[in-house]
């Protein structure tokens, strides 16, 4: 029950790492630079790609994910 509890937490960390990290730097870029619409959805997309890349390392390094592992036949 408490590992439950345990995985539960480390996805819902994870994910709020995602959200406030993406949000945070897509409005640093929106306030320093101008974009149009279509770099916009360039930049955003590219961050979001970023973002879940390094914080899913980082949360894999942590032990917050686990890693898949393969089970020998």
């Amino acid at each position: 029950m408490l590992t439950n509890v345990k995985i539960i937490a480390g996805y819902v960390v994870y994910l709020l790492l995602l959200v406030c990290i993406s949000t945070g730097l897509l409005r640093y870029f929106k306030s320093v630079w101008r974009f149009t619409d279509s770099a916009e959805l360039v930049v955003t997309v590219i961050t979001i790609l970023f973002v879940t890349l390094v914080v899913t390392k980082l949360a894999q390094k942590c032990g917050l994910l686990r890693k898949k592992s393969t089970r020998p036949n």
